[in-house]
C-alpha cells in the first residue's frame, strides 16, 4: 500500500498572529511557520500504519512556493519516505487543490490518501425547533449509520434547490459535507461561529484570528458550524412538516465494522457545565486520576491538553484544543496547562477559566479569569475541600 498525506505550511501555533494594518489579513513576514498540527497527526498514524506492514511507502505532498520545503523536510524526518513539492506563486482555491491531489494519486499509484482534520484550504434531527420548515426523510437501512461518501450523495441530491447546507462541526459532517460541496461544484466552509447577511466568520490562525468569507458562487454553500457558538432555538408551537426523499445508493467501499467506547459515568465533553483539564505538568497518568478525583467531586468532565495525551497521561478522546474538542463550559478548570495556542483555540469559548500553574509567564493566565501561581498538587487538595461536591452545588 502507498499512503499519500497532503500536508501544509502554517503559522507556527506558539506564535502571537496579528493582523495587517491594512486588514487584509494576517501578517507572515518575519513569522515562524512550521507543519500544520492536523496534517503532523495524519502523518504520524501513516508512518504507524507502515510500522505495522500495512503500509510499504508513505509520500507527503504540498502546494506553494520553493520556501514550503521546509515543511517537507520536517516530514521526512518525522518518517515519510518521498517527499513532491507542487510549485506555484499563484493562490489556490480548494477545487484546484483537489484535482492537483487526484492527478498525482493516478500517476503515483496511490492506495489511500491520508488528511488531517479540516484539511482544507483558506485557513487564512428535532423537527419542532422554530425555524424549520420541511424535514425531509430519506428513509433506508443505509443510512441508518452511513459512511461519509453516503451521506455526501444524499446531500449531493437534495442540496439544488438551496442556498445554505449547514451541519453541525462534528467528526461526519467534517468528512461527508466537503464530499458533497465538490460533488456540487459548491463552496465549503467549517467551523463557522457567525452567520450574517453580509458574510460568514470563521476562526483562523489556531482562533487568534476570525476571518469574513463571503461565498461568490451562485450555488450551494456547505457549512459546519460551531454549536457552542450560537444559542438554543426556542422550541416551535406547530412540529414542521416530513417530506420523503429518495434514498441514494449507498457507497459500499467503506463499512462500520463497529463501534467501541469507554463507559464513563462523566459528563460528555462536548455538552458538560464543567470541564476539570490536566496537562503536561501533571507529570504521570497516576497523577492524573487525582485530576479525575476533583472532577468527579464537582460532577464534571474529564479533559486534557494535547501534551498530557502524547504523553500517555490521558486518552486522546478528553483531547481538548485546535487538533481535538472544541468546548464551551460554563467553568472550565485548567491544572498543570501551559496555555499554548493551539490548546487555547478549544476554550475560548468557555464562560470563565480558572487557571492553576506554576509559572508565573504561563501564557493560560492571559486569558484566565482566575489564575493561581503555585503547584497544582498543592491546589488540588484544596480545591477538593473548598469547592462543593457535585450533589450539593
Amino acid at each position: 500500500m502507498h499512503i499519500l498525506v497532503p500536508v501544509k505550511r502554517v503559522v507556527d501555533y506558539n506564535v502571537k498572529v496579528r493582523a495587517k494594518r491594512d486588514g487584509s489579513g494576517v501578517e507572515t513576514t518575519g513569522v515562524k511557520m512550521s507543519l500544520n498540527p492536523f496534517d503532523e497527526v495524519a502523518l504520524v498514524q501513516a508512518v504507524r500504519l507502515k510500522a505495522l506492514g500495512v503500509a510499504a511507502k508513505v509520500t507527503v505532498v504540498t502546494c506553494g512556493a520553493p520556501i514550503a520545503q521546509d515543511v517537507l523536510r520536517t516530514a521526512l524526518a518525522m518518517g515519510a519516505d518521498a517527499a513532491v513539492l507542487i510549485e506555484t506563486a499563484d493562490a489556490l482555491e480548494p477545487l484546484g487543490v483537489a484535482r492537483l491531489l487526484q492527478a498525482l494519486v493516478v500517476r503515483e499509484q496511490i492506495s489511500l490518501v491520508l488528511c488531517g482534520k479540516q484539511a482544507i484550504d483558506d485557513d487564512l434531527g428535532a423537527t419542532g425547533l422554530m425555524g424549520v420548515g420541511v424535514v425531509l426523510c430519506a428513509d433506508d437501512a443505509a443510512l441508518a449509520t452511513p459512511n461519509a461518501e453516503t451521506l455526501a450523495r444524499q446531500l449531493a441530491d437534495v442540496a439544488a434547490p438551496y442556498q445554505w447546507v449547514l451541519a453541525n462541526h462534528n467528526l461526519l459532517a467534517r468528512a461527508a459535507l466537503p464530499r458533497a460541496a465538490a460533488l456540487c461544484g459548491a463552496a465549503y466552509l467549517c467551523d463557522v461561529v457567525r452567520t450574517a447577511p453580509d458574510a460568514l466568520e470563521r476562526a483562523a490562525y489556531a482562533g487568534a484570528v476570525l476571518t469574513r468569507l463571503k461565498p461568490a458562487a451562485a450555488t450551494a454553500t456547505f457549512l459546519t458550524v460551531r454549536a457552542s457558538a450560537y444559542l438554543a432555538a426556542a422550541a416551535a408551537s406547530t412540529p414542521a412538516a416530513i417530506k420523503a426523499v429518495a434514498a441514494v445508493a449507498p457507497d459500499t467501499r467503506t463499512r462500520l465494522v463497529s463501534r467501541a467506547s469507554a463507559p464513563s459515568s462523566r459528563p460528555d465533553l462536548g455538552r458538560a457545565r464543567i470541564v476539570v483539564a490536566g496537562g503536561r505538568g501533571v507529570g504521570s497518568a497516576e497523577n492524573m486520576a487525582r485530576v479525575e478525583q476533583l472532577a468527579d467531586h464537582l460532577g464534571a468532565a474529564v479533559g486534557a491538553s494535547r501534551a498530557a495525551v502524547d504523553a500517555g497521561y490521558a486518552s486522546n478522546a478528553v483531547q481538548i484544543g485546535q487538533t481535538g474538542k472544541t468546548i464551551a463550559p460554563d467553568i472550565y478548570i485548567s491544572l498543570g496547562i501551559s496555555g499554548a495556542i493551539q490548546h487555547l483555540a478549544g476554550i475560548k469559548d468557555a464562560k470563565c477559566i480558572v487557571a492553576v500553574n506554576k509559572d508565573a509567564d504561563a501564557p493560560i493566565f492571559q486569558f484566565a479569569d482566575f489564575g493561581v501561581v503555585g503547584d497544582l498538587f498543592d491546589a488540588l487538595p484544596a480545591l477538593q475541600s473548598g469547592l462543593p461536591a457535585a450533589a450539593s452545588a
